[in-house]
């Protein structure tokens, strides 16, 4: 048993090892794309940086401020520098503010993480109940209403579903704040917005999830020898339907946390999303590749967590990755 369970925390730690190490190419590769785009811009970072300083824009003095950023140098050479900057947690310093874009996103994490929270939040405790019931009200009344309101969801644009939110909720009814706040009472419509079109979504592939498990032998197995049809659903199927789940969940949380810009645009919340607009906007390009970076990042970290979920819910892939390795 020593001896197995030893086998087992190997294959475990060797696999987040690679996943890990796996890290390192998509991050470069992002990175790099991100870098070469910014490069072949036709604006010059040293040109906007003196512009945002107010200062007159001169032969002698435009050379001085390229030397000074390294724009001077190759483009590899740009590039290496800045992935070991980078590396230390160093992305350089807005064009337009002149504040570390370290600085920049670590202020901004923090309404997005809240958001991110909130929506995921709401739409489990809605989708899952929902996405179940229509799955065992399959083609019946209940089943035909839900599914409706799932269409008419997904098809509502997040903007407008905001700016009927907000005049209903803010204006109207005066009931909510117009703008956004960490506050919960603040992120309460920008939450809803997010979690509407989510929901949803997430509606339809629960229910798909469970009426495939509830086609297959071991249903039918489990109710000719008598179980109750409550202890198979939330037993058995639920539980083989997680996998579904858990990867919604995982691309929802990496594209939140990657920034919500137009809800948080709307609503004028200080994320990351918001952010990245006005970085956009100014060709603010240090921002821009921050967070950029930061994208790739939490993309590839949810992806490996949702990998590991998928080894703990399910026995097979642990079987499977097992013998592999051996």
């Amino acid at each position: 048993m020593k001896r197995e369970d030893s086998v087992r925390k190997r294959i475990k730690n060797s696999y987040i090892l690679k996943r890990l190490l796996f890290l390192v190419p998509v991050i470069l590769g992002v990175s790099f794309i991100t870098f070469g785009l910014m490069y072949i811009s036709p604006n010059d970072p040293a040109e906007m940086m003196l512009l945002a300083q107010g200062t007159p824009i001169e032969p002698e003095i435009l050379q001085k401020m390229q030397q000074r950023m390294g724009l001077d140098k190759p483009f590899l050479e740009q590039y290496i520098t800045w992935i070991f900057n980078a590396v230390r947690g160093d992305f350089g310093s807005s064009y337009v503010s002149g504040e570390p874009v370290r600085d920049m996103i670590l202020r901004n994490i923090p309404a997005t993480l809240k958001l991110t929270f909130y929506s995921c939040l709401m739409t489990i405790v809605f989708s899952l109940p929902l996405g179940i019931l229509s799955a065992v009200k399959q083609n019946k009344f209940t089943d035909y209403i839900i599914r409706f309101c799932t269409f008419v969801g997904v098809s509502v644009p997040g903007f407008f579903l905001s700016l009927l939110l907000m005049y209903e909720f803010s204006i109207r009814l005066k009931l909510l704040p117009v703008r956004g706040d960490s506050t919960l009472k603040g992120l309460l419509l920008p939450t809803v917005t997010l979690a509407m079109a989510m929901t949803c979504k997430y509606i339809r592939q629960i229910r798909a999830a469970i009426l495939e498990e509830l086609g297959k032998g071991y249903v039918k197995g489990a109710r000719a020898r008598g179980v109750k049809e409550r202890i198979i659903l939330y037993k058995n199927v639920l539980k083989n339907s997680m996998l579904t789940i858990v990867t919604l969940m995982a691309m929802s949380i990496g594209y939140l946390l990657g920034g919500t810009a137009v809800v948080e645009r709307i609503f004028s919340i200080q994320g990351l999303g918001n952010m990245a607009m006005d970085a956009i906007t100014a060709r603010d390009y240090p921002v821009v590749e921050g967070f950029v970076a930061w994208m790739a990042l939490i993309f590839v970290l949810i992806n490996l967590l949702a990998d590991l979920l998928y080894r703990v819910l399910n026995p097979k892939i642990r079987l499977q990755a097992s013998e592999s390795e051996d």
